[in-house]
């Protein structure tokens, strides 16, 4: 390790951005994007260095959804279009969804809509953040052995019939289970259920990619999100 070599984040960016400026080439000059967003990249690297170093200080929630949304998110979309990385989102992208719906871009969207210094939607964009964390579940096995996934979660709700199965959003499987909650009347004799008085869904969870929502996150059409069915009906 003695002779490993190293160069810090700020060095290769005070480096990188030297050459873009004082180096007139084409290749330097379809980089400039890198300049306009070098108080994001020195931000990001500062909140890197507080929490990773010393653990003194985190963005909360909000302030943390809207630096990735806002700031981070765009500037990636930009490194990923750049014609030396044109072809290669196959090496970190998610599959397309099933619903068709490309949560990064619809996170930056969102971002793109809300002025700064305003509120945005957090369940919307939670909504959004969730659909992006299962999609990289998708490229795995599993979808070799669909039907075996299906029987698991006929499985899990066996015991319980006011538990419903249909399709996830994201990986397409019939495996997305919508669980309920009941509430009953009991025979005072035996204890058994002798009538359902209702019931409504609280959570759903795909036995497939993992796609997971509870109750307190509205409905996809609350948002305006489209090809997503509702699931607390």
């Amino acid at each position: 390790e003695k002779d490993l070599k190293t160069i810090t984040f700020s060095e290769s960016l005070t480096a990188l951005l030297s050459l873009i400026k004082n180096i007139e080439n084409d290749y330097y000059e379809k980089l400039s994007f890198i300049v306009d967003n070098k108080e994001i990249l020195e931000t990001l690297n500062n909140l890197r260095n507080t929490i990773w170093h010393r653990g003194l200080y985190i963005l909360n929630y909000e302030a943390l959804d809207e630096f990735i949304g806002r700031y981070i998110l765009p500037f990636v979309d930009e490194v990923i279009n750049h014609e030396n990385y044109l072809g290669r989102r196959n090496f970190w992208n998610y599959e397309e969804l099933d619903c068709g719906i490309d949560p990064i871009k619809e996170i930056i969207n969102h971002f793109q809509e809300v002025k700064e210094g305003e509120s945005y939607n957090l369940e919307k964009i939670a909504f959004f953040k969730e659909l992006g964390r299962a999609a990289y579940n998708v490229n795995i096995p599993w979808l070799q052995y669909q039907s075996s996934i299906e029987n698991k979660a006929l499985i899990v709700i066996k015991d319980n019939d006011y538990n419903q199965i249909c399709k996830c959003p994201v990986c397409g499987v019939n495996s997305l289970i919508i669980y309920k909650e009941i509430d009953y009347e009991r025979d005072p004799y035996n204890d058994e259920i002798v009538h359902i008085l209702s019931s409504w869904p609280i959570h759903v969870r795909c036995e497939c990619c993992s796609f997971e929502l509870h109750h307190d996150i509205g409905n996809a059409s609350q948002y305006g999100i489209e090809g997503i069915r509702d699931f607390w009906i």
